[in-house]
Formats: structure tokens, C-alpha cells, sequence
């Protein structure tokens, strides 16, 4: 069995630090694609406004100090009006079709 000890003897974690921080790796894509599948309408609807909002705020800061790892940040935002059914569809919605 290998552990990590061993990995980290042999010199594995350098070339697993040399591989992660390869810009062409972390430009693999053109945008960051951030799912949310929050309750805007419902019994939790003040809390899914907060939460949109924080998400917002995030992304727009994120954005505008040249995104992760020069990637833009893009929010797919799913209303799932704070029921179980709304929410198992929404995010099937996200994997699926928004990926």
C-alpha cells in the first residue's frame, strides 16, 4: 500500500504541485460555472434573497479582481421554491442542461 509518506519521499507531491499550477490547466475553460439552486419564492424566500445577493456580491468581486485563476465567474440561478421536488428538479436542471 502507498502512503502518503511515500509519495512525499519519492518527490511525487513537486509533481503533483507542478501539474495543478499549470496556467494551461487552470484556463482548461473559458468560465467558472457557479449552479445555485436557492429558495427566491416560498417559506424561505427572505433567506434565498440574502443568499442570491451574498452570491451577487461574490461573483462581481471575484470578477473584477480578473476571476479564478483568470476564469470569469458565471451564476446559473435556480429557483427551487423551498420544496423538496423543486429542489431534486432545479438541480438536475443545473447538472444537465447548464452543466
Amino acid at each position: 500500500m502507498i502512503s502518503r509518506r511515500t509519495i512525499l519521499k519519492s518527490g511525487g507531491a513537486a509533481a503533483a504541485f507542478a501539474m495543478v499550477g499549470t496556467p494551461s490547466i487552470l484556463r482548461a475553460a473559458d468560465t467558472v460555472k457557479v449552479g445555485l439552486s436557492i429558495p427566491i419564492t416560498g417559506l424561505q424566500a427572505i433567506l434565498g434573497e440574502t443568499l442570491l445577493n451574498c452570491y451577487k456580491l461574490a461573483a462581481a468581486e471575484l470578477n473584477a479582481a480578473n476571476g479564478i485563476g483568470g476564469r470569469q465567474v458565471e451564476l446559473f440561478i435556480e429557483d427551487n421554491q423551498t420544496t423538496t421536488k423543486g429542489s431534486i428538479d432545479k438541480a438536475r436542471k443545473l447538472l444537465n442542461e447548464d452543466k
